[in-house]
């Protein structure tokens, strides 16, 4: 039971980030409050630390073979759709803006702002 628990609870907790709520997934019958301390306690244990470690480690490395074999692939249009998102995750979302604008300025308008 011990170990089940734990391993529901690493799994939950390496996909959310959510200690409370991967406790709540691996010991459904905890209320939130008691919840809440033995994920505490689960993540203070030395070998529950390192197999979190190891998990989010083959995590990462499987994610970045995909990123890579999507930035490397010959369909243009995946390589391109991939290299957007990736610059999205580091900078953000690029904001669009198209803006029309039409007026009249005279040519002393102009020179009264300089």
């Amino acid at each position: 039971m011990k170990e089940h628990t734990e391993e529901v609870f690493l799994e939950a907790y390496a996909q959310t980030g959510n200690a409370t709520g991967a406790m709540q997934i691996a010991r459904p019958e905890l209320a939130k409050n008691v919840a809440n301390n033995a994920a505490h306690r689960m993540l203070q244990k030395p070998d529950v630390q390192a197999k979190l470690e190891a998990k989010l480690q083959r995590m990462s490395n499987q994610a970045l073979k995909t990123i890579k074999s999507s930035l490397t692939s010959e369909n243009e249009q995946i390589a391109t759709s991939s290299a957007k998102w990736v610059v999205e995750q580091v900078h953000g979302k690029a904001i669009n803006r198209n803006v029309n604008l039409n007026g009249t300025v005279s040519v002393e308008d102009i020179l009264s702002i300089i």
